[in-house]
């Protein structure tokens, strides 16, 4: 057996090994100077690289700089000027652990240029693999130059993980993308290989330029498809932009958050967020977010992590809770049916562009069930739109569904009576329905346009919100199968539901075990009318194999909710009254969320007379 001593590493050896938690690429480098550069005060900021930052990375800034005494100190493990030994806890920059230079000098050759605000002359000091090798004077008018070459020449083992050129490109541009976000008032220049990438103008407040810098960094489109939520008490406040659930993103890359202005990538926000969208966005989706936080340092701690991507509160459910209601508050507001839904033009008709092939005018394909009054028509359209619509075969079959979800369908009442008592009143947004295309579409006419709705979607959304209402009323009543459905689940899974028996009561789903892999559904939802019971119970048994837990699935309850509401809602093909289309808007019109499905889609679209005027090029 070989005896090993234990013995002092050397202090040369110490940083490159320290050097491997805080500099992984180039990215952590320009992380860690641009940081410096925003502490030290500095309202313009250069970044140079070339090839990917590999041969070279400069940093130019024009803050408060560094005194000569101070660049011997700046290039020394754990000395900083940011950081009091009294209060460690109230750490108020970006940078306090003194280990950023130190950890890129150790792994590269570094010159640090600087001329401090008070001082009359420049100084420059170079590093090479961690040592001092002079320290001269130099020209330069105000600020900091620090420049790295050959990162990780010491270390070679480290280029290997680098990836592709444009690779880290990439990954650099969207990092000073996010500094830039929550720096408005700082101008940002960004050169890979002799080309600007980025050139960001500073604003003379955070606040007036707020939209602008958002507008330039996630696109004029996000601004039209997002809204702003804010919020603030106590020791917490909150402000930024969330995007509205019809815009969602493959993955949450797109989740720009801050604390105390510092860049946070963080699971516990990418969980608030995604719980705030449970029941709006598919499972799948992601929104787009920009959030800044201020806190009280004292109830944060942003020394948890190496490169500080991640923090812990010291109230993490109050800030969780409050981030879900603000979020869901602002997006509520915006899915009225008074501001959403519009329909661009532009999208719909382009002179230079045949989109359908040429057809007869008389030969038209669409099945049109018109909703027309009793007066006398023009003869030249009873050719085109059948006008003779039976109610009484459809009415019967459909109405029942509605009540269970406590529809007002009105029956034996005139709806052109209904129109003209509130045609001088703003209170239906929606409109009154005229037609419905196809089964699966209601044509509405309002004040200033019309409106074409979704009716399966928009119906679900309606049934979802009716049903976490009762849930949180604790008013879910169950009504017995005449025939318990038996569901076949295997053994496992069967043994895992039934785990979670006691949650499903919360929205009037009894069930129990009906020998060793089945399940037995004896009660459901009364309000749901019909339900699709198996497909219900699949979709249960893919919910309990992702969350586990009885505490997760109670936080998904939403999305399973949207899951019973899915399966049972209208359908498209669905023939509807003008009774019951009139209730459906009427309906939207009092729900919340009522402009987008449970997945995230549109339930209707409107084009305003203005629009349409546009559109055949009518002045």
């Amino acid at each position: 057996m070989i005896c090993m001593k234990i013995k002092r590493l050397t202090e040369k050896t110490i940083n490159r090994i320290a050097a491997g938690e805080v500099i992984e690429r180039p990215l952590s480098v320009i992380k860690e100077l641009v940081e410096n550069s925003i502490d030290a005060g500095a309202k313009n900021i250069v970044i140079e690289i070339e090839r990917g930052g590999r041969n070279l990375i400069i940093i130019t800034d024009d803050g408060e700089g560094i005194t000569k005494d101070d660049l011997l100190l700046a290039i020394e493990r754990h000395a900083t000027s940011k950081l009091s030994e009294d209060d460690i806890c109230n750490i108020n920059f970006h940078g306090f652990r003194g280990e950023a230079l130190p950890s890129i000098a150790s792994v590269s050759r570094m010159k640090i240029t600087s001329r401090h605000i008070t001082k009359d002359e420049a100084w420059q000091i170079e590093v090479l693999g961690g040592e001092v090798q002079n320290l001269v004077p130099a020209g330069l008018k105000q600020g900091t130059v620090v420049e790295v070459r050959d990162l990780f020449y010491f270390t070679p083992n480290r280029l290997k993980f680098l990836k592709s050129e444009s690779s880290e490109i990439s990954v650099c541009t969207d990092l000073i993308n996010r500094f830039a976000l929550c720096h408005a008032n700082i101008s940002f220049k960004f050169i890979s290989d002799g080309r600007v990438v980025l050139n960001y103008k500073p604003n003379q407040t955070d606040l007036s330029g707020e939209d602008t810098r958002v507008g330039d960094i996630l696109g004029a489109d996000f601004l039209k498809n997002s809204v702003k939520v804010s919020f603030s008490r106590d020791y917490l406040s909150f402000k930024g932009y969330t995007s509205l659930p019809t815009y969602s993103r493959k993955t949450s890359v797109n989740y720009l958050t801050y604390v105390n202005r510092r860049i946070i990538r963080d699971k516990f926000f990418i969980g608030a967020v995604k719980a705030a969208y449970n029941g709006l966005i598919p499972h799948d989706r992601y929104p787009m977010i920009a959030l800044f936080l201020e806190i009280d340092p004292y109830e944060v701690d942003v020394n948890v992590h190496p490169t500080k991507a991640e923090v812990r509160f010291k109230d993490e459910n109050f800030i969780r809770g409050t981030l879900i209601s603000e979020i869901r508050k602002a997006i509520a507001q915006a899915s009225a049916p008074q501001a959403s839904g519009e329909i661009n033009p532009s999208k719909l008709y382009h002179p230079q562009i045949n989109l359908l092939p040429p057809r007869p005018i008389v030969q038209s394909s669409l099945n049109i069930n018109r909703f027309v009054d009793e007066r006398p028509q023009a003869k030249t359209f009873s050719n085109n739109f059948n006008r003779e619509v039976s109610t009484s075969q459809i009415h019967d079959s459909i109405t029942d569904s509605f009540r269970s979800v406590n529809f007002e369908v009105v029956e034996n009442k005139s709806v052109e009576k209904a129109e003209e008592s509130s045609s001088s009143s703003d209170s239906f947004p929606l409109g009154f329905a005229k037609c419905q295309i196809n089964n699966t579409f209601i044509i509405s006419e309002s004040k200033d346009g019309f409106i074409i709705v979704d009716q399966h979607a928009a119906h679900e959304r309606l049934v979802l919100e009716k049903m976490k209402k009762a849930m949180q009323e604790n008013r879910v009543k169950s009504q017995p199968l005449l025939v318990p459905e038996v569901v076949e689940v295997g053994a496992a899974m069967a043994e895992k539901i039934l785990e979670f028996s006691l949650s499903l009561r919360k929205f009037g789903i009894v069930i129990e075990r009906n020998g060793l892999s089945q399940i037995l559904v004896r009660e459901v939802p009364y309000l749901l009318g019909k339900l699709d019971i198996r497909g219900f119970i699949f979709d249960l048994a893919d919910n309990i194999s992702e969350y586990n837990t009885i505490t997760n699935l109670d936080e998904k309850l939403d999305e399973i909710c949207g899951n019973i509401a899915c399966h049972s809602s209208i359908r498209a093909g669905r023939k509807l009254s003008v009774e019951e289309m009139n209730a459906i808007l009427r309906e939207m019109e009092n729900t919340p969320f009522s402009s987008q499905c449970n997945h995230g889609r549109p339930t209707f679209r409107k084009l305003t007379l203005k629009e349409l005027h546009n559109m055949f090029e009518r002045t």
